[in-house]
């Protein structure tokens, strides 16, 4: 729920009435059900240098005690693999207790967060 910083446009250009981005600003999330509807994935993706940390309020689902994560994770923005060398990027799967409302986001990471319907 961090604010959106206003805009930084050149001298004389035109500024928006209404800033861009969203309440979960400088993380992009979204969330999906399966499509079989047992469970909620939340998709958090941290494009910046440093930790972040996400307050996630499930209310109206009631999940169970343990959830799968999945992270893509990189040492920076510019991270590759190339064959024959040791990965620049990796996935990592993990478990996670549910009950959890502050998620801790690394920095250049992509996460999945699966809440199995309880």
């Amino acid at each position: 729920n961090a604010p959106v910083p206003s805009p930084k446009y050149p001298i004389g250009g035109d500024q928006p009435k209404v800033n861009t981005g969203s309440a979960t600003w400088p993380l992009d999330v979204s969330a999906a059900l399966s499509e079989e509807r047992n469970a909620l994935i939340v998709a958090v993706v941290n494009a910046t240098e440093t930790e972040q940390t996400l307050e996630l309020d499930l209310s109206n689902f009631r999940s169970a005690g343990t959830g799968k994560t999945w992270s893509l994770k990189a040492a920076d923005l510019d991270a590759q693999n190339f064959v024959g060398k040791a990965p620049g990027v990796v996935i990592a799967e993990g478990t996670f207790d549910t009950a959890t409302k502050v998620m801790k986001v690394p920095p250049t990471s992509i996460q999945l967060f699966e809440y199995s319907a309880a």
